[in-house]
């Protein structure tokens, strides 16, 4: 059963914390990152920039999803 882009976006994240990498398997190559006060970026750049600087300074963090909104193709996390 293929999952909703909901449940691949969830997915991604519970990833991350766990291997502290991306899955970029489970990302679109057109998928961008926006951060606060920060440049968007693709999924790319964060998996071998700035991944790794983030989880080395904050080696236990586990994301907080406080909203999640999907519109067609699109999810949004606020994190």
């Amino acid at each position: 059963m293929k999952l909703s882009n909901k449940e691949t976006a969830l997915q991604a994240i519970e990833l991350l914390d766990l291997k502290h990498e991306p899955a970029v398997e489970l990302y679109t190559e057109n998928s961008m990152a926006y951060m606060l006060n920060h440049p968007p970026f693709d999924i790319n750049a964060y998996k071998n920039i700035h991944a790794p600087k983030f989880f080395s300074a904050f080696p236990d963090l586990i994301h907080n999803i406080e909203n999640i909104f999907e519109d067609g193709d699109t999810v949004v996390l606020e994190i």
